[in-house]
Order: C-alpha cells, then sequence, then structure tokens
C-alpha cells in the first residue's frame, strides 16, 4: 500500500513540473484549438477503410437483390416477400439520406487542414457504408427465413395456429351456456 501511495505522489510531482513546462503549455493550446476545429478526434480513431466496406456492400447488394428475384420469380403474389422488398428499399434510402446530411453537415464545418476533413468524411462514410452491410446481411437472414415458410409452410409454426387450436379445443359448461341464452333471450324481448 505505502508502495502505491508512493507511486501516486510521484505522478502527480511528475505531473506538476510538466505542468510548469511551457512546452506543455503550447501542446494544450494546440490540441484545445484542434478540439475546437475538428469534429472528430481523428487522431483517436483507426483509420476505416471505406474501399473494402463499398466493395463488400456492393457483393452483399447484389447477392441479396438476385435472391429477391429469384423469390419474386417463384412466388409472384407473395405479399410477405413484397413487403420485405420494401422494408429493405426504404432502410437503405435512410442509410443514404443520413450519410448525405452527415456529409453536408461536415461541410459547414470545413477545417483548414484537409487531411483531417478528408479522413473525417472516410469516416462517415465508412460508418454508413457499415450500416448498409449490417442492413443486409439481417434482410438476407430474413429472406432466408421467408423463403423456408414460403417452400415448406408446414415446417413453419405459427402463434395463431395454436390459438385456433386452444379456442376449437375450448367448452362452455351447460351451466355457462344457460346462463348466456338466458341474458340473449332478455336482451332480445
Amino acid at each position: 500500500m505505502a508502495e502505491l501511495v508512493m507511486t501516486d505522489r510521484m505522478i502527480c510531482k511528475d505531473l506538476k513540473s510538466l505542468a510548469n513546462n511551457p512546452i506543455f503549455e503550447d501542446l494544450q493550446a494546440i490540441l484545445i484549438s484542434d478540439c475546437y476545429k475538428a469534429s472528430l478526434p481523428y487522431t483517436l480513431v483507426a483509420n476505416p477503410d471505406s474501399e473494402q466496406l463499398a466493395t463488400e456492400r456492393l457483393q452483399l447488394d447484389t447477392e441479396l437483390n438476385v435472391e429477391f428475384e429469384n423469390l419474386a420469380a417463384m412466388f409472384p403474389n407473395s405479399c410477405s416477400l413484397e413487403q420485405l422488398v420494401t422494408f429493405y428499399h426504404n432502410q437503405q434510402a435512410d442509410i443514404k439520406t443520413e450519410s448525405n446530411d452527415a456529409v453536408s453537415r461536415l461541410a459547414l464545418n470545413v477545417t483548414d487542414n484537409f487531411e483531417v476533413h478528408a479522413y473525417e468524411v472516410n469516416c462517415i462514410i465508412s460508418y454508413y457504408e457499415q450500416q448498409h452491410c449490417d442492413l443486409t446481411k439481417r434482410v438476407k437472414a430474413s429472406l432466408s427465413l421467408l423463403k423456408a415458410a414460403l417452400t415448406q409452410p408446414e415446417l413453419v409454426k405459427t402463434g395463431s395456429d395454436s390459438y385456433s387450436k386452444y379456442r376449437a379445443s375450448r367448452y362452455l359448461s351447460t351451466k355457462a351456456k344457460n346462463i348466456m341464452q338466458k341474458w340473449y333471450d332478455d336482451e332480445l324481448r
């Protein structure tokens, strides 16, 4: 414990001597000005590879559209398939709109440093490319479930089936039937 207290005191002593150094004040001033100029701490974030994400997104998107077309040919009147396609395209448009809005907002805060600005744009594009890839993977998983439901409906059990079985097996006692019959007869008169 004494060693921990001693180490803590040494760190505080080192920080005090560092804070008194004029170079530290200059460094602090530069960091503060960078924080006000840049909307993203680019030195703390790993550089994403937006080209690789874009390639992956295009590949996933192409595969998904081919699957959509194949299922649409097999089941031309499937409302569920149409709903999934519509959902996918709407979400895709939302992601693209959010991406464009984010880049537009960034354009309003242009910094003097082109490299910083380019990095921030790349981060935004990479983020939304990743969002698009995640969406495509989720829709692809949903599409495989839908395909299983359409091709083998007997394997897919819905909650409404069990509910209808429950309702069909339910019965009323003779007393309950008599009470309901009496109420019905009284109300009609």
